[in-house]
Parts: C-alpha cells; structure tokens; sequence
C-alpha cells in the first residue's frame, strides 16, 4: 500500500472514530453524487427518469447496504460496538442498584484480599533490591557435608572468597545479621536491630545516601573517635521525626556514644555500623556483639557473616558457580577439620537474602497462600455468576426481541461479556481500595521488638498488574457462562416459551454453581480449621516451664547513662528491692528469659 493511501486511510478511521456523524455525513454526500452521476449516464442510453433512478439504485445494491460495507472496511465498528455495548452496560447497571453493589462488594472483596496477600509476597520475594543494577548483586551459601544450606561464613573465610573470586565479581561485602541494641537520643530509648558491616558495603551494593554521607575506609580506624551509624530512611522518619539535620548528631547504643552520618535511600531497611579490627563494634567500643569473640577477625570457627558480591558487568549469577566450586574445594582441602562443603554457590539477592534451601520455603509458602485467597476469588466468581444467571433469566424476552431485530448471538455473548468485564472493572476499584487499606495495616505493625524485619507493602506496578488480571480473569469467569448461554441458546423461541421450562434450564446451571461454591467453601473451612488447630496446639504445647504467674521486666541502666559498675550496683539493689514486694515469691536477673531473644545490652528480671 502506498504512503499517501495510509496516510489517507489512517485519517479516515481516525475521523470514524472521534468524528462519526461527519465521517457519516461524507459517506451518504458520496453516495448520492454517485447515484445521481449513475443516474444521469442512464438516461444519457435512453431510460427514463424514474428507470435510470431505479438502475442506479440496484447496482449500488441499496443505500443503507453500501454504507454498512464501507463503515465494515473502516475496520473501526468493533471499537464503536464496544463502546455502546460499554454505554448500554452502564445503563443496565446503573438500573439495578442492589445488584449491582451486591457484585461490586463481592469481588472487591476477593480481589482485594488478593491484591493485599500477593503485595506482601511481592514485597518478601519477588520484589528486587533497591539497588543499582539489583541483577548483578548475589548472595553466596554453601551446604556443609550432611546438612542443609547455611548462608552464614567466617570473617578469613569471607577474605579467602574475596580474593579469590576476582575473575567473577568485581567486589564483595560481608554484614554481620541484625541483632537489637538499646537506641537513645533526645533522652526517648528503644530497641533497634543493627546490622555490622565492611565499610564498602554500600559501595558494593550501590545506593547513594538520601542524607548525609556512608562509611569511609578510615571510619572506625581512629583511636578515641565515636562510632558511626548510617540509619535506614524509614526509621529516620518514624522514630526520629524525619530530622533533616540528622546528620552529625550525637547518639547511644547501649550507652555508648555513636554519631550519625548519613540516612539510607527510601525503601531500604536496615540501620547498619562497622565490623572493625577491635569487634564488630568500631573502636571506642571495646567489647565484642552477641556471641562473637573478640578474635572473630582470625577466628575460622565464627561463621556468622552474611557475604554478598556484586558481579562484573555482563556476567550472569550461573557463571560464578564454576569458580565458587573450585574455591570450596580448596578451603575443604585447606581446612578439612573445619569445612566439608558439598557445594559453594551464588544466588540472586533477594528482600529477605535467604538461604537456598530458606528461600525454597518462603516462596512454598508464598505460592500456598496465593492459592488460598485465589480460591477465595474463584468462590467470589461463582457467587457473581450465579446473580449473573438470576439476571439473565430476568433478561431473555429482552434477548429475544434484540435477536428478533437482527442481532447475533456472538453480539449479544459480547454484549453480556462486556457487562460482566464492566462489573470486574469496578470490582478492581473497590479491591484496590481494599488492597492499599489491608497493606497500611500491615506497614502499621511494628516487628521491630520481636524480629528485624521492616514491612514495605506498597502498591507498585507488580501489584497494579496483578490487580487488572485478576479482574480480567474474573469478568471472563462470572460472564462466560451468561454468554455462553446467549450464543448457543435459541431466544426467538423463548418469546412463545412456558416459564416452567425456561426455569428448569436456568436451575441446573445455577445447581452446578452452587454445589461448586459448597464445595470450595467447604475446603476453605477444613483448611481454616486446621491452622486454628494448629495454632491451638502450639499455644499449648509443653515450653519446658511453667509461665504463670511470671512477670518479666527488661531494663537497661546503660541506655540511662549508667557506666558497668553503676549499672552492676543499680540491678543489685533492684534485684533485692524485687524480692521484699508484696506477692513476690522469687526473682532472678538474666541475659535473657525462655523463648526469648539474647540481648547484650538488656537484663531481664
């Protein structure tokens, strides 16, 4: 086809669409400058006036014929259809308003709970690392002969892959896990899980501060200098009141004095110090953290180092696994009292940075709790389609008289299958609505007491996508079987047709619907019973003692100013003043208390 026939083309459908009537008014001036020039030629031969108008007439093949033609090779009309189909379904719904909120609250619901369950899997799993090229970070774990896979590495361990992984990754950086601290400012404390890193870490990960500044070689290297602290953004903004002049204040961890020096970008969590040469604690702080020896620098045995790498520029992770394989060998054969690799691997970093054999779980466990509230979602469907039925039976004299009128049964199956994607649509609304509510109660919980894990459940465009599917795929489902009832049933009949057989077909569908909707139900219940049984059992499971009866109080004199010996004193005679209070039978000082978490800096009475 030549340029200008598309360029012509190309605006007669774009005028078709956004200008029908006067796209329409041309087409019928058209035709009858060319009846009337047709007209003339004939009697031009000899016929009459009203012969010549008859002829012209038959070989145009009728008027109304001939700009349906010309309007079919717009190859525009299905949009025009769909958009009265589109007007006609609003009218009908905007008709029957219990019907219509009835549907709507049904599948916002379920496609809600499923917008809201698939945010957290996509924000614990799928979601990548808020990093520069997030494909080339990896996490290495290795698989100790006869045990599971263990992502955990000694500090000469970690220096050992380093150094001799160069041809693959172009550097690497080890953090310690987050473990809690006392964290005081302002004269407010509260608990706070750290992380103790190398001072290249942000370097290797690649995130630039959002204020501030992040570690430097020298940091932590200076005699008498404070140790610093780069805090994540979420909490800079929810504990420390989003203080643009953060940066340079001074703080405490456990009574030690820190100062921050920078804020990590929004939606990276952590808050994160130094491994240093004197501990993982920088100098100034001369102890060691939560079960480390001081010598965990040279100590082989001290396997409690994450590690993660960022690959070199167009290297895949599949490509390190030859050299990590080498590379386990070796310190197998170096170390045999210590290492018995089976195999040392890289693996795509994640929100969670768990091990293989972790992850396999997680995402296990993802996938069943999708297919949990899809079946929610399928029950929603059955729900809506049998309202659907009831309606459509409502509406048979109404598909009747239309098929009598000359409408196809592919027009009115589009037409109910419009209706139904229209009713899905405004179901997605009111999901995401119910979506974005369940996620802020979810970003609303605080873990940070009880484990290091920072939720941030938000709506991106993984979750958008999900949402329209899911509504897609519901408008498919709770209008198909309409539709497929209007295409293959014989309306024209149904004008002369009893209500006692017309009822009698439209039960059996319905009966169908409602049996699968028992059914799901059903399962659903079993599956909710036993996680309720479950959760019972676990509630009352023997713990090893008997918790009745028994306060626990946790303090730390530290994070109140208190040097050793004042805090040692001030537990002493709290302690004594404990055990002389009315309905105290006994008290006790520890570290830690059964089932809970260690916790250096804290005592728990």
């Amino acid at each position: 086809m030549r340029p200008e026939h598309w360029h012509y083309t190309i605006q007669l459908r774009l005028r078709s669409l956004f200008r029908r009537r006067q796209a329409d008014q041309e087409l019928a001036d058209e035709l009858r400058d060319h009846l009337e020039r047709k007209t003339q030629e004939y009697v031009a031969q000899g016929m009459t006036q009203e012969e010549a108008h008859r002829r012209a007439r038959l070989d145009l093949e009728g008027i109304e014929q001939t700009k349906e033609k010309c309007r079919d090779a717009r190859r525009v009309n299905w949009i025009q259809d769909f958009m009265q189909d589109l007007r006609y379904g609003l009218r009908m719904l905007r008709k029957s308003p219990g019907f219509t909120a009835a549907a709507i609250l049904t599948l916002a619901l379920g496609i809600g709970a499923n917008s809201a369950i698939f945010s957290m899997v996509n924000a614990l799993v799928l979601r990548p690392l808020p990093v520069d090229t997030p494909n080339e970070v990896a996490s290495l774990a290795s698989q100790p002969h006869g045990f599971g896979s263990s992502n955990g590495f000694s500090y000469p361990d970690f220096e050992d892959i380093r150094d001799q992984t160069t041809s693959v990754f172009r550097d690497m950086t080890g953090m310690q896990p987050s473990h809690m601290d006392g964290f005081s400012m302002n004269d407010q404390s509260q608990p706070i899980w750290m992380s103790y890193v190398t001072t290249n870490f942000f370097q290797v990960i690649g995130i630039s501060p959002a204020l501030g500044t992040f570690f430097q070689p020298s940091d932590g290297r200076i005699d008498g200098s404070d140790p610093v602290l780069v805090l994540s953004y979420t909490f800079w903004k929810n504990h420390v009141g989003g203080d643009p002049n953060i940066v340079g204040r001074s703080a405490s961890i456990n009574g030690r004095s820190v100062t921050i020096i920078g804020v990590t970008p929004e939606g990276f969590a952590g808050v994160y110090s130094i491994m240093d040469t004197q501990g993982y604690l920088p100098v100034g702080m001369a102890t060691a953290t939560l079960d480390s020896p001081k010598d965990f620098l040279t100590n082989r045995r001290v396997g409690n180092i994450e590690i993660l790498g960022r690959l070199k520029p167009g290297m895949k992770v599949g490509q390190a696994q030859p050299i990590l394989a080498i590379v386990a060998r070796r310190l197998s054969a170096q170390y045999p009292e210590i290492h018995k690799w089976d195999w040392l691997q890289a693996f795509p970093g994640g929100p969670l940075n768990a091990a293989p054999q972790d992850a396999a779980v997680i995402e296990s466990m993802a996938a069943f709790f999708l297919l949990l509230v899809g079946l929610v979602l399928v029950l929603a469907c059955m729900n809506v389609a049998n309202l659907l039925l009831v309606r459509a039976a409502a509406r048979q004299g109404e598909m009747a008289v239309r098929a009598a009128f000359g409408a196809g049964r592919g027009r009115l199956a589009r037409q109910l299958l419009t209706e139904s994607l229209l009713l899905a649509a405004l179901g997605c609304g009111g999901g995401i609505v119910v979506g974005v509510a369940a996620s802020r109660s979810v970003n609303s919980i605080n873990f940070a007491s009880a484990i290091p894990v920072v939720f941030n459940v938000t709506f991106d465009w993984r979750v958008l996508a999900y949402a329209v599917g899911a509504a897609l795929l519901t408008g498919v489902l709770v209008g198909v079987t309409p539709a497929v009832r209007a295409a293959r049933g014989n309306l024209n009949p149904l004008l002369h047709e009893s209500s006692r057989t017309a009822t009698g077909r439209r039960q059996r569908a319905r009966s169908v619907l409602v049996v699968a909707e028992l059914s799901g139900s059903m399962m659903l219940l079993i599956i909710a019973g036993l996680f309720v049984r479950s959760l019972r059992s676990v509630e009352h499971s023997d713990l090893g003692f008997d918790p009745d009866h028994v306060l626990n109080l946790t303090i730390s004199p530290t994070d109140a100013g208190y040097d050793e010996p004042q805090a040692s004193q001030f537990l002493k005679e709290f302690l004594q003043r404990a055990r002389v209070l009315p309905g105290v039978e006994s008290a006790s000082l520890a570290a830690t208390i059964p089932m809970g978490y260690y916790n250096y800096g804290d005592r728990g009475l």
